[in-house]
């Protein structure tokens, strides 16, 4: 929805939200993958009753994400025109997408933890929360806030990325605090 809205303000911008939005698949790979095995192996611990590794398998999944996201926006933040390059030589592209590829810095760790902590809850059968925190955050926050921070505030393709940040700053800390909320039930189960 990001590149057809912005795509009528100016059509540097859908194509610079093209190329950022590639730029972050490619690191997004790593984190659905380890929420894939987090899934696994959280169901597997969650069907036997062992909660000990039902969260040493969570922590160690969440920390390898946000781990190798923020690697990630290390190497983002230092070479973005770099890799703006590797797409376009056109500079007025260039020139719209590096601002996005520092905001994108911020936001690849959050967006990391998040499909982990979607993959943890897949592992708890609690897909419910997921779908509920999503659309809070996207639907609810994210496209409003960065449709007025883009066309009313003239943030353009920048102020839809700093309502991205913000969604899924929510989106992690919703399913966080219920993740802690279900471990603390866990540890009263296994002790009563």
């Amino acid at each position: 929805s990001i590149t057809v809205i912005m795509g009528r303000v100016n059509g540097v911008y859908a194509a610079a939200q093209n190329v950022v939005c590639t730029i972050t698949t490619v690191s997004f790979m790593v984190p659905l993958a380890i929420a894939n095995s987090a899934a696994v192996k959280v169901g597997f611990a969650n069907g036997a009753k062992d909660f000990f590794s039902l969260r040493h398998y969570a922590y160690t999944a969440m920390g390898m994400s946000v781990i190798f996201m923020a690697g990630s926006a290390v190497f983002v933040g230092i070479f973005p025109g770099v890799l703006i390059s590797l797409f376009t030589k056109d500079s007025a592209l260039v020139e719209v997408g590096i601002p996005v590829m520092y905001i994108l810095c911020f936001f690849q760790v959050f967006d990391g933890l998040q499909v982990t902590l979607a993959g943890i809850f897949r592992g708890l059968k609690q897909t419910g929360i997921v779908m509920l925190a999503n659309f809070i955050a996207y639907w609810l926050i994210a496209l409003p806030l960065g449709c007025t921070l883009a066309l009313h505030y003239k943030f353009n393709l920048v102020g839809f990325w700093y309502g991205l940040i913000v969604a899924a700053i929510i989106l992690c800390t919703i399913m966080f605090t219920h993740l802690m909320q279900k471990f603390k039930y866990l540890r009263q189960l296994q002790r009563g």
